[in-house]
């Protein structure tokens, strides 16, 4: 669903940018939807290294042979539609946390006894961290494939952080994969930032 989301906005996005470029500069998004997986590490690339909200007309976009000149909305009506977007974007980009969530499913749960739900905490601050290094990598590294021994080094100290956390509480291991089916449908159901052009 939230492919989807991106897909429609980044297509609605395109559709202006092509109006206001030449025949050679308009992007196909058909290319950009058959490798939206590599796009997307661009996109998160940009975001995490390049996008300033001050400076932001001034900076381009590049995917192969596309590239995004956001100058081009320099004197455009679309201007301030365009800004508005990226920062969506960034603010998706940025925050994916279901810090709020996990807590309020834990305040409210009977599921678990409360030394339990200390180890849940603890395991999602865990799972967390992991996550957003390996995204922040993912996004910082895009020319590194996601599953090299580089890649993964990037981000060895809180993998082995979550190796450490599993082996000191192996006997909780019923209690983390209890919850771990919940974070499972926490995450799923997360209402994503929205995102709109």
């Amino acid at each position: 669903m939230y492919k989807e989301l991106m897909i429609s906005e980044i297509s609605k996005f395109v559709s202006v940018y092509n109006t206001l470029v030449s025949d050679e500069k308009k992007i196909d998004i058909s290319y950009i939807v058959s490798e939206y997986d590599v796009f997307i590490r661009i996109l998160g690339n940009y975001i995490y290294q390049v996008f300033n909200t001050e400076s932001w007309i001034d900076s381009t976009l590049e995917f192969g042979s596309i590239v995004v000149d956001f100058s081009v909305f320099r004197d455009s009506q679309h201007r301030q539609r365009v800004h508005q977007f990226l920062l969506s974007l960034k603010n998706a980009f940025y925050d994916d946390s279901l810090d709020n969530e996990v807590n309020q499913f834990l305040n409210d749960t009977s599921e678990f006894n409360e030394d339990e739900k200390k180890i849940c905490r603890e395991f999602y601050d865990v799972v967390s961290t992991l996550n957003k290094a390996i995204k922040r990598e993912a996004f910082l590294n895009i020319d590194v494939d996601m599953s090299s021994k580089t890649m993964i080094s990037r981000y060895q100290t809180e993998l082995k952080e979550y190796n450490d956390f599993i082996v000191k509480h192996i006997q909780h291991r019923n209690v983390i994969s209890k919850f771990d089916v919940f974070f499972k449908q926490i995450a799923a159901n997360k209402k994503h930032m929205n995102i709109t052009f």
